[in-house]
């Protein structure tokens, strides 16, 4: 019966031990990913922000012309809004990458 409490208590100090280490490598993971997310974000933001504009005026600018060009001021406010809009998503389609390229950059980077 000694032999058994011996173990017991030698397991539970072990536990003891191995638990909280555990746990701050858990947390100190959660917290690489939070400030990796945070550069990231503001990364792919910083360098999508003027692309989606430009693209969002010159697709409003092709519109306008191509709705002109087919019909009356409708037309042309249509095809102008529509192109606004074409360009706005294909400005802001790049966003993803660049956030996933500087999020794997951090993260490697933080394992070093």
């Amino acid at each position: 019966m000694k032999t058994i409490s011996k173990s017991f208590t030698a397991a539970i100090l072990t536990l003891g031990l191995m638990l909280p280490m555990g746990l701050a490598s858990e947390a100190s993971a959660m917290s690489a990913h939070k400030y990796c997310s945070k550069v990231a974000k503001k990364y792919a933001s910083k360098k999508t922000d003027k692309k989606v504009f430009t693209h969002m005026v010159a697709g409003g600018v092709m519109g306008g012309l191509l709705g002109n060009a087919l019909g009356g001021k409708k037309t042309t406010v249509g095809f102008a809004a529509g192109g606004a809009a074409l360009g706005m998503i294909d400005g802001a389609s790049k966003w993803d990458m660049y956030y996933a390229n500087a999020y794997e950059s951090c993260m490697e980077d933080m394992e070093d």
